[in-house]
């Protein structure tokens, strides 16, 4: 509900900030004292609903990171991996507006705001981006997304589905037992694959496998799938 608040008022923001420059306001000192006052208006509106939105981030973010941190060290096999998430947002006022008017009226649109926004990921206090190998951003994204499961979880008191696409065979043995190991028993979960291998085999009793030929199923372990 924050979300689109803003995004309404950022739309409302910008159509007026492209009203001016149609009427050729193209600096801050081009507009007069009515169009100032409107101005006003809609920054004051503007800042409450993106610093809202900014809190709403960081709070997540915080709750993301001890348990993201904590399935890292699990699938790397490293106990002193740290993984962290640094918010690069941060709450704007009125001064941050005024002083960034001239390039929103240059643009045609705000330039500052959680919509520009973003996130780092930090490995070892280092920028993942700058230096992990596809192996560890592959498994960091894994200790994501279980933690994020867990998160909802706890949320929602139900399990999400989790949706794995092929994501076993970027992983080593020890990584791919780790990752069915963590997912709770309880939780429906949807696996492609383009074989199962020894660890799939574990979950054949409790799952239902279909082989997928050509866009076609030519088989399945459960037979009332067909009417299912």
């Amino acid at each position: 509900e924050e979300l689109s608040k803003f995004e309404k008022i950022l739309s409302q923001r910008n159509s007026f900030i492209k009203d001016l420059v149609e009427k050729g306001k193209y600096y801050p000192s081009s507009l007069n004292q009515a169009e100032k006052n409107q101005m006003e208006i809609w920054d004051s509106m503007y800042i409450e609903a993106a610093n809202s939105v900014t809190l709403h981030r960081e709070a997540f973010l915080e709750k993301l990171t001890p348990s993201s941190s904590s399935f890292y060290q699990k699938i790397s096999g490293n106990n002193n991996n740290l993984l962290e998430f640094e918010y690069t947002g941060q709450n704007i006022d009125s001064q941050t507006l005024e002083e960034s008017l001239a390039k929103d009226l240059a643009r045609g649109f705000t330039n500052v705001g959680p919509h520009r926004d973003d996130f780092i990921i930090k490995l070892n206090n280092i920028p993942a981006s700058s230096f992990a190998s596809q192996g560890e951003k592959r498994s960091i994204m894994l200790a994501v997304k279980l933690s994020e499961l867990e998160l909802l979880k706890e949320e929602h008191n139900d399990y999400p589905i989790l949706l794995l696409d092929d994501v076993l065979a970027e992983l080593d043995e020890d990584r791919q037992d780790f990752l069915l190991d963590a997912v709770d028993s309880k939780a429906q979960v949807l696996i492609t694959t383009t074989h199962l291998g020894k660890h799939l085999e574990k979950w054949s009793e409790d799952s239902q496998i279909i082989e997928v030929e050509a866009g076609a199923i030519i088989s399945s372990n459960t037979k009332d799938f067909a009417q299912v």
